[in-house]
């Protein structure tokens, strides 16, 4: 069973228990981190494996990080998983309403100029957010 099956499975489960829908809450950015790179290391086209021997991380370290349990991956791991997907990774923050964010700042984790540069080109730009149904 994939992530993607315990999502619909989860809201049906949480039906109406409060205490449930708050701890589901509490631990919804995780969730959503563990599920963004997964997708990302999907659409490189690696298997666990691969990624490890690409990051010089230990597979178990990647599955891990790829579980919705457990604590949060600290910056240098998700960097250099991503890094070792093809992608760059930073840090964007910016003000938003319902239909957008504006970006007011965005900072690259990684070293290299172009990659700062890249996230420094973010700064003052607006994002339409869509939204899921």
């Amino acid at each position: 069973m994939t992530q993607e099956d315990l999502d619909p499975m989860l809201q049906q489960l949480l039906g109406d228990d409060p205490e449930l829908q708050q701890r589901v809450r509490r631990n919804a950015p995780r969730w959503h981190l563990a599920k963004q790179l997964l997708a990302s290391r999907r659409e490189a086209g690696l298997s666990q494996t691969q990624l490890a021997q690409a990051t010089g991380m230990d597979q178990a370290q990647i599955s891990r990080m790829e579980s919705v349990t457990g604590p949060s991956p600290d910056t240098d791991s998700i960097h250099r998983y991503l890094a070792g997907c093809g992608f760059v990774f930073g840090y964007v923050w910016g003000r938003a309403d319902r239909n957008s964010l504006h970006v007011a700042g965005a900072v690259a984790v990684g070293n290299s100029a172009e990659e700062e540069e890249v996230f420094e080109g973010l700064i003052g730009q607006d994002a339409q957010l869509t939204h899921e149904n």
